[in-house]
């Protein structure tokens, strides 16, 4: 016969103690034993006191009368609250499963993980419409209260009692909530009934005026810290506060901040006034020292003298006297008990600490959203989207989501290394989500550019396949397949104005300054079209095609005005007006001549002055600009080059 092991032996032995074959795998039991155990005397609604302490002491004790409590709680509060609650509607899509996935990254301070999760909330969820009753109970819960509002309370108790609850008016049969409210844990006590495996059938709200309301299990929503408190009492059903854990430390705060207050108001002198001189025949005789001590009683002491300027006859000294050993005694101990404090929400000390290093300061920061706060949000979200959110979504057929925006919390905001490494493979409009901006409409917008002078990826493709959906072409490198594809390289026909390279580099240095500047463009030019073929491109053709066309078409521009477009960088550009609409057919002319590839199906013709460090450019933007004080000649003659992929220039 198989012997069983000593871990086996004490499990077998402790079910027998309570009544559970623990080892017979042909017992086959639908029912939870431990639960019968447990809560036999509950369902079977015998009487039972919880706890021999009271819920209301954590608040009238601990967050209205001891300040380290309350600075610790309302640190949280502030930070949790400042997150605000949206309502979306998923989409179901191929990007809802990603958000799903990625929406765990809100356990995670790392800003380029939690960068993701925004990233995948815009493309896998829409904004509810703010006419929808869920939208509006969101809004205005109750006639008194916001939702911020009610969250901020609903908050407090849960940190410092170690649970929370809100109740919801609904109509008759019916989980919809019509609205809804906090209820204090002191003031609720739970119903017992039903089964064992789930006990509590309802549950009592005191009013505080004599009268109780009995409230449906279903229409309670409680959020709990864990009590491993597994009682026949029902223990682990109620929250653990915090404080539970604590009570010495918060006693010793409590106590301390009593005998320190004892202490300074019988610590008698704080100072000695004395000659500031080191021979002894100038020092003050007893005469003196009284006129002296009445002096300062009347011209020193005391409120009325407040900010006065005193006049002295002689050299005087002011020495300190310190605190008694039993008053630094009691400083030190209430510095322990803060430490500890803190530590039982697990926030941070050194965010209270009077003259911390600006980097442990950051550190903690970003600790204490990461541990406290992130973990909090998510465990809300969960519960609530269980238990407010889904009946609505049942009703109306809809994917309703409830989601806080963590991103408005500065410690996630992604650095300046992050948005570099995401330029890599997100594309500027992601970029602009993850930053918080809105998107743009711009073709060039939603693709991916490669380092190598920006490029769109549509116009690089490098050999890479990257089988981008039409909705959002981000790169999952998981999903990315290498394949054989021959590299198109770039050519470019540009017009070169007749213009003073001296003066035109002068000229654009004092009107866009160098402390904004990535890099100017020294050589100035219009662009007739980007994207040749270089490999296929024939440039005596270009040249005869080109010629032709302008010997009986001639080009008439005009360029006044300074404008502006926006991407990662703020690239600065003069307009031209295709005054005769000549350049615009050249551009579709060459179009179809020759082999191109871009995604730049409008022709915007336009003379590039510089790239700027984005949102440093916009005072320039609708300026007038005259370009004859830049050195131009002549707008309208010049010179047409071809530069292939290697930026070999060829006259045309």
């Amino acid at each position: 016969m198989a012997r069983l092991s000593n871990i086996q032996l004490g499990l077998a032995t402790f079910g027998q103690a309570i009544g559970i074959n623990t080892f017979n795998p042909q017992q086959k039991r639908t029912d939870n034993d431990l639960n019968a155990i447990l809560y036999g005397q509950l369902v079977n609604h015998q009487a039972v006191v919880f706890y021999n302490y009271s819920r209301e002491d954590y608040i009238s004790k601990g967050y209205q009368s001891n300040a380290e409590v309350y600075t610790i709680v309302n640190k949280i509060v502030s930070k949790t609250i400042a997150a605000p609650c949206y309502l979306y509607i998923d989409k179901e899509d191929q990007k809802s499963a990603k958000y799903k996935k990625y929406r765990q990254y809100k356990k995670n301070a790392g800003s380029d993980k939690h960068s993701l999760n925004r990233l995948y909330v815009a493309k896998a969820l829409e904004y509810a419409p703010e006419t929808s009753d869920l939208a509006r109970l969101l809004k205005n819960p109750n006639p008194n209260q916001s939702w911020a509002e009610m969250m901020e309370l609903f908050d407090i108790f849960y940190f410092v009692q170690g649970e929370a609850f809100l109740y919801r008016e609904t109509a008759e049969d019916s989980d919809i909530a019509l609205n809804l409210n906090v209820a204090p844990a002191n003031l609720m006590t739970p119903i017992f009934g039903g089964d064992y495996d789930d006990v509590i059938t309802g549950w009592t709200l005191d009013m505080l005026n004599g009268e109780n309301r009995k409230l449906d299990a279903k229409d309670v929503f409680q959020l709990k810290m864990a009590n491993p408190m597994f009682d026949q009492y029902g223990g682990q059903l109620r929250g653990q506060s915090p404080l539970m854990a604590g009570l010495k430390y918060l006693c010793q705060s409590n106590e301390g901040v009593k005998a320190w207050a004892n202490s300074l108001a019988n610590e008698g002198a704080k100072g000695i006034i004395s000659p500031n001189h080191a021979d002894p025949k100038l020092w003050l005789n007893p005469e003196q020292v009284k006129a002296t001590q009445a002096g300062v009683d009347e011209k020193v002491n005391g409120a009325q003298n407040k900010n006065k300027v005193m006049t002295s006859g002689m050299p005087l000294q002011y020495t300190a006297i310190g605190l008694s050993p039993e008053a630094l005694n009691i400083i030190e101990g209430l510095k322990y008990a803060g430490v500890k404090l803190a530590n039982l929400w697990n926030v941070p000390a050194v965010l209270f600490e009077e003259d911390p290093t600006y980097q442990n300061k950051k550190e903690a920061r970003k600790e204490f959203v990461s541990d406290v706060v992130l973990p909090y949000h998510l465990k809300k979200e969960d519960a609530l989207n269980r238990w407010l959110v889904e009946p609505f979504i049942k009703r109306d057929k809809k994917a309703y989501v409830l989601d806080y925006d963590t991103s408005q919390y500065e410690e996630l905001k992604p650095s300046k290394e992050d948005i570099e490494a995401f330029k890599e493979f997100c594309t500027i409009n992601e970029i602009r989500i993850i930053q918080g901006f809105d998107e743009i409409e711009d073709d060039y917008a939603n693709q991916i550019f490669i380092p190598q002078g920006k490029i769109p990826l549509s116009d690089y493709s490098a050999g890479m396949d990257l089988e981008m959906d039409p909705v959002a072409k981000s790169v999952d490198f998981n999903d990315t397949s290498f394949i054989t594809k021959a590299e198109i390289l770039k050519g470019c026909l540009m017009f070169y104005p007749d213009i003073d390279i001296n003066d035109w580099v002068n000229g654009i240095r004092k009107l866009v300054p160098s402390h904004i500047v990535e890099e100017y463009e020294f050589e100035p030019h219009l662009t007739i079209l980007y994207g040749f073929d270089d490999n296929l491109m024939d440039t005596d053709r270009l040249k005869a095609i080109v010629n032709a066309y302008l010997s009986e078409y001639p080009i008439r521009i005009k360029a006044d005005t300074i404008g502006l477009f926006s991407n990662e960088m703020d690239v600065i550009k003069i307009e031209v007006e295709d005054l005769n609409g000549n350049l615009t057919r050249l551009n579709s002319l060459v179009k179809s001549e020759f082999p191109y590839q871009n995604d730049y199906p409008t022709y915007k013709p336009h003379v590039t002055i510089a790239y700027a460090k984005k949102g440093t450019g916009t005072y320039l933007d609708g300026a007038h600009i005259d370009l004859k004080e830049y050195g131009l000649k002549d707008l309208n003659t010049g010179v047409l080059r071809y530069s292939d992929s290697n930026k070999n220039k060829t006259v045309i």
